[in-house]
């Protein structure tokens, strides 16, 4: 099995510059993690998909909008993948002087086998992230 890490990045957030994006694609990773990292039917999968591309995983980027992301975290509920929302709870968004922090989903990622991945009708749709 070929298990890869799918980060799926808001692109509808004009606030999202690229650091915000790598940031938050950070948390996205790290969540992952911790969540598959602590179910046991999952471990295995986890260990193979960190011994990929010299022990970093492999990672796609993808973009889409909040719609596509709620469609494809809908879609893979139902399917043998891992999936969650990243919320970041203290968002910045400046207003002039003022910078605001907001909570809200910045992106959020699917671990799954590949052959999963191309199942799914919201994911094929997505486009890797520019």
């Amino acid at each position: 099995m070929s298990y890869r890490l799918h980060i799926i990045m808001r692109t509808d957030m004009k606030s999202m510059n690229a650091g915000k994006g790598m940031a938050q694609a950070a948390h996205a990773a790290n969540d992952m993690a911790a969540e598959v990292g602590g179910i046991a039917a999952w471990e295995p999968s986890l260990v193979e998909w960190q011994n990929q591309a010299e022990n970093f995983g492999t990672t796609l980027v993808f973009g889409a909008n909040i719609a596509d992301i709620s469609a494809v975290l809908d879609d893979f509920a139902g399917r043998d993948a891992c999936s969650a929302e990243i919320i970041d709870p203290s968002y910045p968004i400046r207003d002039g002087e003022v910078t605001h922090h907001i909570s809200v989903v910045t992106c959020a990622w699917v671990f799954c086998d590949e052959k999963v991945w191309q199942e799914s009708f919201a994911a094929r749709n997505l486009k890797l992230h520019k």
